[in-house]
């Protein structure tokens, strides 16, 4: 970064940035929890990357940049709680369709209405022209950094353990080959 970038930038945007973005998450969860539905966040995160007409366990895995096994465990305690229900996929009756159930699309609607209640509440505060703004740079923002059609993450992601593995193969073999030899 140069110095002049350095300069115009304010100096603790990425603190600013994660405080506001924590803090709507922290908004978020309380009117979900006074709507009824008391979900870890790692489980909310789910629901709205599940399209209506669902998806394969895979697909949603890979969507969520997480193992198969890990958003099975997801969807176990998410169709426990009445949330997404699973059906046979008509076109391969071996896998199963995962949807947003009658409860999971009231969580969807739910949020839609907090994200409206938010929305006016910084348009009263901002003016709609400055609201207005602020939505554009950060769907430019989103669209520089994260992507366009990225899943809704909610916790931080860890490459597969495979690959873990891996990586942890790797670096233990590169510390031996840097250890003296000991005479």
């Amino acid at each position: 970064m140069t110095t002049e970038c350095a300069a115009d930038a304010p100096r603790e945007l990425v603190r600013e940035l994660l405080t506001v973005a924590q803090a709507v998450r922290k908004r978020v969860r309380r009117g979900l929890i006074e709507r009824g539905h008391d979900l870890h966040p790692s489980h909310t995160a789910v629901i709205p990357n599940l399209p209506p007409e669902g998806l394969r366990l895979t697909e949603l895995a890979e969507r969520l940049g997480m193992s198969v096994q890990r958003a099975g465990q997801l969807l176990a305690h998410l169709e426990q709680a009445g949330y997404v229900e699973r059906s046979v996929d008509p076109t391969d009756g071996r896998a199963r369709i995962v949807r947003p159930s009658a409860r999971g699309r009231r969580l969807m609607r739910d949020s839609a209405e907090l994200n409206a209640e938010l929305w006016t509440e910084l348009r009263d505060e901002l003016g709609p022209a400055r609201l207005s703004q602020f939505a554009e740079s950060l769907g430019v923002l989103h669209e520089t950094l994260v992507g366009g059609d990225s899943p809704l993450l909610l916790e931080p992601t860890l490459p597969p353990a495979r690959t873990r593995k891996r990586l942890r193969k790797a670096l233990a073999q590169r510390r031996r080959r840097q250890q003296p030899l000991d005479d």
